[in-house]
Parts: structure tokens; sequence; C-alpha cells
């Protein structure tokens, strides 16, 4: 058994003179038989990369690509609501000021328009919402429950915020609430404030009854 730990020793040995110093610096490329965080195959900010003509790790967009949803203002379409409704729009429906209610260029006209964007406010809240506000929207989600720095989410049905100011709130956030511009387009904010109305109003008629 000791001559197994001598040779054992002696391997140790011999590995840790042959394998370069970690704690070095050299100027070939370390060996790593176990790759860990210490130093990843990625390409790092700021940094060259000679696999690219042009030695930039960075890679510039192409010349020809437009963000997803972007429309080039003019009077035309100042207020009309593009297909992804991710511009830089300023009519009430882009920034929820300088009106009231659901905006008529969401083109609701008929009941079942009314119900399938209802259906998808709905959809949009529980994604997006919930685990901070409530699956019924009374300030009691789950992360509130987990985190008593969050003991102050307010209830969304007793907000005294008119339409625009929720849908300003949603698009820039407020207090410890952040942005969800990013999250949600201008359709689905607005349907998440129909569905929050749809609700505050059956919880009104369930009280009054």
């Amino acid at each position: 058994m000791r001559y197994f730990f001598l040779i054992f020793t002696l391997v140790g040995l011999l590995i840790i003179m042959v394998l370069p110093n970690r704690l070095g610096k050299f100027s070939e490329t370390e060996w790593r038989i176990f790759p860990d965080m210490d130093e990843q195959d990625k390409v790092l900010g700021q940094r060259a990369n000679h696999f690219f003509a042009d030695g930039r790790g960075a890679r510039l967009p192409d010349s020809n690509l437009v963000p997803m949803g972007f429309t080039p203002l003019n009077e035309e379409n100042r207020n009309e609501l593009p297909d992804f409704g991710f511009t830089q729009g300023d009519g009430y429906v882009f920034t929820g000021k300088g009106g009231e209610g659901i905006p008529k260029e969401l083109g609701l006209t008929t009941l079942n328009d009314y119900r399938s964007f209802l259906a998808h406010g709905e959809e949009r809240y529980q994604i997006n919402c919930s685990a901070c506000h409530g699956i019924s929207a009374d300030g009691n989600g789950v992360v509130k429950a987990r985190a008593t720095v969050f003991s102050a989410i307010p209830s969304l049905m007793t907000t005294k915020l008119e339409d625009g100011g929720v849908f300003d709130v949603i698009t820039n956030g407020r207090g410890l609430m952040g942005s969800f511009k990013h999250n949600t387009s201008i359709k689905d904010r607005w349907a998440i404030i129909a569905y929050l109305r749809s609700v505050q109003q059956a919880q009104s008629k369930s009280a009054a009854e």
C-alpha cells in the first residue's frame, strides 16, 4: 500500500512540474484540462478578434437593418398603430397622454373584438404583472410574499390612475417597478388596462350585489 501512495505522490509532483502554473503568465495558451469560468471561450467587449477581416470582436449591425416595428414618423402615420407596436410615436395611443379611455386606433368595433382584446389582456397580465400585483390584481403576488422590500406593492383594484396614467407606468415604470415597454407592445399595454378595468367593474358589481 505504501508503494501505491509513493507512486501516487510522484505522479502528482510530475503533473505539477509539467503542467503550466495557473498563477503565472505565459506567452502561449494555457493548458486547460477542466475549463472553468476563469477563462471562457468568448469574445470580450472592446477586444480584437482576428477571425473577422476588420479585426473587431463586436460586430456592427447591417446598415440596412431596421428595428422590429420601427416606422419613421410623419404627419400621416403619427397616430397609426403598427403591427408590432414598438415605435416612438407621440400620440395618445403611444404615450397615454392627451386623451382618455382605450384609443380608437386599436380598431375595436365589434363585441368579438372586445372579447379577444380582453382575453389577450388577461394573458399579458398573467405573464408580465401577476408575479408582483397578484393573479387577482390585489397586490398580493408571489414577489410580495417572498421579499419584504416589495411589501408595498399596490392593489390595482383601487388605483386612482386614469387609463393613460396606467399606460405610462407600464411604459416607463415607477418606484421599484421597472419599465415594461420592451416586454409589452403598445397593444399589449392597452389590452392589460382594458382587462384591469373589466376586473374592477366585475368586483364593483359583485360588491353592490
